[in-house]
C-alpha cells in the first residue's frame, strides 16, 4: 500500500509540474522553493549491490542517500538531506528504477544527480541519472543586428540574454519573445517579418520602414521571463538616387554676361559627399570647384554653356543629376560662301548666265536666328526671311568657346544678268542682331536693252532746230561701251557718225545696280538732215556684241497720206485707200475732199469734205473709205488731208470718174400701159392691139433689155483698174462706207471756198468699166518709186474664162506693198568711212 501511494503522488507530482520531466532521465526543471521528483531507470548492466545517489556539482560530489539493488527497503538518505529526501521506489524492483522527492529546492540543490557503484565518489555509472534545473529570470536581454538596416536588403535581429538559471551548463535553449511598436507579440509569420528561435527577420527594408520598433524577452523556461529589453529602432541606410538629389533650379537659359548659381542637395543615409562635374558642348568631363555644393558663376561667359553634373556618394552607392547652362547670345556672321567657295566683301567669284547659283551665311547664334536677305541697294525689298528654329545647329568649339552654326541659303536658280548685286545676309534674335554678311554676286552677260524707263525705244521725236539727248540703259556685265554709231536714211545710205563732231556721248555705270550702264547721247542742234534716220550702235563688252537701233523723227505736222487710190466704182460711190504718213507725235485724223472736175458750167465744183473715221498713230497700215452721194458719169477730184495738233498736211489729187447711169425699163411699162388704157373700149381690138404690142415688146425690147442687162452685171463684177496718175495703188482691206451728208469744208489750201451742200443722188447708169484718168504722164512720186500704165491684151492662145463673152484678162495690182529695207551691214572698215547706199 505504501508503494502505490508513492507512486500515485509521482504521477499527481507530474500532472502539478506540466514541465517536470515525467519521461524518466529527462532534465528536471524547477524553480526555488519547488518540490523536485527525481527519477530515472538503472542500465540493465548494473550488477552493483549498492548504488549510491549523488549531487554532482562544480566538481564535487555530494552523496544523497544509499540504496541496495538486492534486497527491498534498504535505503538510506544522507543526513543533510533526510528532512528534505523521500525515497519512493526499491532500488531492487527489476527494472530498477530510481524514483525520490526532493523538497523546497534551491539553488544548491541544482545539478546533475548520478548513480555510483557502491560507496564514495566512483565510480559513476553511465546513462544512470537525472539533472536538475533551478530555473531564475535572465537577465542582461538587448537586441543587436547581425547586418546593418540596407535599403532592399533583410535586416536580422539577434535577442540575447544572460541566464542565471542553475546549473550554469543546464544546456537550455534560451526561449524569446519579439513585440512590435505597439506592443504586440510578433508571431512566427507575418507579411514583412519573421521569428526564426532568437532571431527577427525584417524583410527588405524600405525607407518607409524608418522608425520600426522592436523589443524582446527570454526565459530559460517555466515561464519566468526576463525584462523586455531596450527597443532596437530600424533605420535604413541607402545610397543617393536621382530623385534624392535635389537643384535649386532646372537647366537655364543665361543671356551672355549675367549671373548663374545652382544649390545642389542630396537626402542619403549616411549622409553623401556632392561634387561637381562639367562637360562642355565638345569635351570631356572634369571637376569644378564648388562651395559646399553651390555652383556660383559671376559673370557667364560663352564658354560656361554645357552640361553639368551634380554628384552624390555614400558607401551604398554614387548617383547625379544633370543640368544643362544655354549662354544665349546675338548672332555672328562666320563666313559666307557662293557655290561652296568662301568669299568676302571684296572678290566675289563670276558665273556665266544661266547657272545655277546659290549664297549660303553661316551664322554663330543662340538662340536660333531668323535670317533676312536683300540686295544692299534694296534694304527695304525683302528677297527671303527665314526662320532656323527648326534647324539643328552644328555645334564646334574654337579656343574653348562653344559654336552654334546655323545655315541659311538664297538660291538663284539659272542665274540672269540682272542678279548681279551685292547681296546681304542678316541674322537677328531676341537678344539683337550681329554683323550683316555682304556677298557680291557678278553675272556676266553680253550687252543688251532694258525694259525699264530708260530703255531704248524704237523712236523719238523732237522738234528740228533744238537740242536732242535721248538717255537709255543697256543690262551688261562687264559694263560695255559704245563703240561706233551707224546712220541709215530711208533710201538705205549708211554713214559712221563722228563721236565728238556732231554727237556727244556720256558713259554712267550704276553703283547700285551694277549690270546697269546708262548711255546719254546728246546733239546740241537738229537740223533737217537728221531726222528719218535709223541709228545703229554698236555696244560691247567681254561677253560679245550688241547692236540697238532706234528712229529719229522729226515732231511736226503728220507727212502726207501716201498712195490714194480708187479701189472700185460705181455710178454713185467710189471706195478709197491710202497709207497713212508718219502721225508726227499727236494723233492725226483725216478728211476726204473731192469735187467735180468737169467743166460743164452746171456742176457745182467747190470742194466737199468728209471726215474719215479714224484717229491714227501707226504708219504703214492702210485706211479705206467708201465716198457716196456722187454722181454717174462725173470727173471727180479727190484728195485726203492729215491734221494732228500740230498742223494739216494734203495727199495728191486723185482723178475718177463714175460710171454711167443703167438705162430704166419703168418707162416703157408706163408707155404700155398707156396705149392699153387707150383702147379699153374695144374689146376686140384692145386684144389684138395688145397681143401685137406684147409681142413687138418682147421680141425688141424686153429681149434685148434683159440680155444687156446680163452682160451689165457680168462686168460690174470686175475689178477696175484704177491708179492715181503718180501714187501707188493699194493693197486690199477692210471697206468702210460712209453714208454721211457731204461736209461742205473745203481743205485749208485750197481756193475755192464756196462749199455746196446739194447732195447728190445719181440714179442707175449702164453698167461701163471704169476709166482712171491721169495716167498719161508718167512720172516720179515723192515716194521715188515710178508708175507705168500697163495695156494687158487678149491673150491669142487664152481661152475666155466662163460666164464672160469678152476675153479680157483682169488682174489686180497691189502697188502699195513695198520690200523693206534690208538691215545695214554695219561692219566698216574705219570710223571715218561711209558706206554705200543700200541698193
Amino acid at each position: 500500500m505504501e508503494k502505490a501511494g508513492s507512486l500515485l503522488l509521482l504521477c499527481l507530482l507530474c500532472v502539478l509540474w506540466k514541465d517536470a520531466a515525467c519521461n524518466i532521465g529527462e532534465p528536471m526543471l524547477k524553480k526555488a522553493g519547488d518540490v523536485a521528483v527525481l527519477q530515472w531507470n538503472l542500465p540493465e548492466s548494473t550488477d552493483a549491490p549498492i548504488i549510491t545517489v549523488a549531487l554532482q556539482l562544480n566538481g564535487t560530489t555530494q552523496a544523497i542517500f544509499y540504496g541496495s539493488t538486492t534486497e527491498a527497503n534498504q535505503i538510506k538518505v544522507d543526513q543533510l538531506y533526510r528532512d528534505r529526501v523521500d525515497v519512493l521506489d526499491s532500488l531492487s524492483v527489476d527494472p530498477g528504477v530510481v524514483t525520490f522527492t526532493l523538497k523546497n529546492v534551491a539553488a544548491a540543490d541544482a545539478g546533475r544527480y548520478v548513480c555510483i557503484n557502491g560507496f564514495g565518489d566512483e565510480p559513476i555509472i553511465p546513462d544512470c541519472g537525472q539533472m536538475l534545473v533551478i530555473i531564475d529570470t535572465p537577465v542582461n536581454t538587448t537586441i543587436s543586428a547581425s547586418t546593418a538596416a540596407v535599403e532592399n536588403q533583410d535586416l536580422t535581429l539577434d535577442c540575447d540574454a544572460t541566464s542565471t538559471s542553475l546549473p550554469p551548463d543546464h544546456g537550455l535553449t534560451l526561449e524569446v519573445q519579439w513585440f512590435n511598436s505597439a506592443g504586440t507579440e510578433v508571431s512566427k509569420n507575418q507579411e514583412k517579418v519573421e521569428v526564426d528561435g532568437t532571431r527577427l527577420l525584417v524583410r527588405s527594408i524600405q525607407r518607409q520602414d524608418n522608425g520600426l520598433q522592436f523589443t524582446c524577452r527570454a526565459s530559460d523556461g517555466m515561464d519566468i521571463w526576463s525584462e523586455q529589453s531596450v527597443p532596437f529602432i530600424v533605420v535604413p541606410e541607402y545610397g543617393p538616387t536621382k530623385n534624392d538629389i535635389e537643384l535649386s533650379r532646372g537647366s537655364v537659359a543665361v543671356n551672355q554676361g549675367g549671373s548663374l548659381q545652382q544649390q545642389c542637395s542630396a537626402r542619403c543615409n549616411p549622409d553623401c559627399a556632392v561634387t561637381w562635374k562639367k562637360k562642355p558642348p565638345q569635351g570631356n568631363w572634369y571637376d569644378v570647384q564648388t562651395n559646399d555644393g553651390m555652383l556660383d558663376i559671376l559673370s557667364v561667359r560663352r564658354d560656361n554653356s554645357g552640361e553639368y553634373r551634380c554628384y552624390a556618394e555614400n558607401v551604398h552607392g554614387s548617383e547625379y543629376r544633370t543640368f544643362r547652362v544655354d549662354v544665349r547670345y546675338s548672332p555672328n556672321l562666320q563666313n559666307s560662301l557662293v557655290n561652296g567657295v568662301v568669299v568676302n566683301k571684296t572678290h566675289s567669284r563670276p558665273f556665266s548666265e544661266g547657272h545655277n547659283v546659290t549664297i549660303t551665311c553661316h551664322f554663330d547664334s543662340n538662340p536660333a536666328p531668323k535670317v533676312r536677305w536683300f540686295r544692299h541697294q534694296d534694304k527695304d525689298v525683302t528677297l527671303k526671311e527665314q526662320s532656323l528654329e527648326a534647324q539643328r545647329p552644328v555645334i564646334t568649339t574654337e579656343n574653348s568657346f562653344p559654336r552654334m552654326t546655323y545655315t541659311s541659303e538664297f538660291a538663284l536658280p539659272n542665274a540672269q544678268c540682272s542678279d548681279t548685286s551685292n547681296y546681304v545676309c542678316t541674322a537677328s534674335n531676341e537678344l539683337g542682331s550681329g554683323s550683316d554678311g555682304l556677298v557680291p554676286l557678278h553675272i556676266k552677260c553680253m550687252p543688251r536693252n532694258t525694259h525699264g524707263d530708260l530703255s531704248l525705244e524704237k523712236m523719238y521725236l523732237s522738234p528740228a532746230n533744238q537740242a536732242f539727248t535721248v538717255t537709255f540703259q543697256v543690262e551688261a556685265f562687264p559694263p560695255p561701251e559704245i563703240t561706233r554709231i551707224i546712220s541709215e536714211n530711208s533710201r538705205g545710205h549708211r554713214q559712221v557718225e563722228v563721236r565728238g563732231s556732231s554727237w556727244t556721248l556720256n558713259t554712267m555705270s550704276q553703283s547700285t545696280h551694277q549690270y546697269l550702264t546708262t548711255f546719254r547721247l546728246s546733239m546740241p542742234n537738229l537740223t533737217p538732215d537728221y531726222f528719218d534716220k535709223t541709228y545703229y550702235m554698236n555696244i560691247d563688252n567681254t561677253e560679245g556684241l550688241k547692236v540697238l537701233a532706234f528712229q529719229l523723227r522729226e515732231r511736226g505736222p503728220p507727212k502726207p497720206p501716201k498712195n490714194v487710190t480708187a479701189k472700185w466704182s460705181d455710178d454713185s460711190q467710189v471706195h478709197l485707200h491710202w497709207i497713212p504718213g508718219f502721225y508726227g507725235g499727236k494723233p492725226q485724223r483725216f478728211t476726204v475732199h473731192y469735187k467735180h472736175s468737169d467743166k460743164d458750167e452746171d456742176v457745182d465744183h467747190t470742194w466737199h469734205s468728209v471726215p474719215a473715221q479714224y484717229e491714227e498713230t501707226s504708219e504703214e497700215q492702210p485706211k479705206e473709205m467708201t465716198l457716196g452721194g456722187l454722181k454717174p458719169g462725173k470727173s471727180y477730184n479727190i484728195l485726203v488731208t492729215a491734221t494732228n495738233e500740230y498742223g494739216s498736211t494734203n495727199s495728191t489729187v486723185l482723178k475718177v470718174t463714175t460710171m454711167e447711169t443703167k438705162m430704166s425699163s419703168a418707162m416703157a411699162t408706163a408707155a404700155a400701159s398707156a396705149d392699153a388704157g387707150a383702147i379699153a373700149g374695144a374689146v376686140i381690138g384692145v386684144i389684138i392691139v395688145l397681143v401685137i404690142i406684147a409681142v413687138i415688146i418682147f421680141i425688141f425690147v424686153i429681149r434685148p433689155r434683159r440680155k444687156k442687162n446680163k452682160e451689165s452685171k457680168d462686168d460690174s463684177t470686175k475689178e477696175p483698174m484704177l491708179a492715181s496718175s503718180n501714187e501707188k495703188t493699194g493693197g486690199l482691206s477692210t471697206l468702210h462706207t460712209v453714208n454721211e451728208k457731204p461736209v461742205t469744208r473745203p481743205p485749208p489750201d485750197l481756193v475755192n471756198n464756196n462749199a455746196s451742200t446739194e447732195p447728190s443722188s445719181p440714179t442707175l447708169a449702164a453698167a461701163e468699166k471704169p476709166r482712171v484718168e491721169g495716167t498719161e504722164n508718167r512720172s516720179k512720186n515723192a515716194d521715188g518709186l515710178i508708175y507705168a500704165d500697163l495695156d494687158l491684151d487678149k491673150s491669142k492662145d487664152a481661152k475666155p474664162p466662163p460666164a464672160r463673152k469678152d476675153a479680157v484678162n483682169y488682174e489686180t495690182i497691189d502697188f502699195t506693198r513695198t520690200a523693206p529695207h534690208a538691215t545695214p551691214d554695219i561692219e566698216l572698215a574705219s570710223d571715218e568711212e561711209e558706206l554705200p547706199s543700200k541698193k
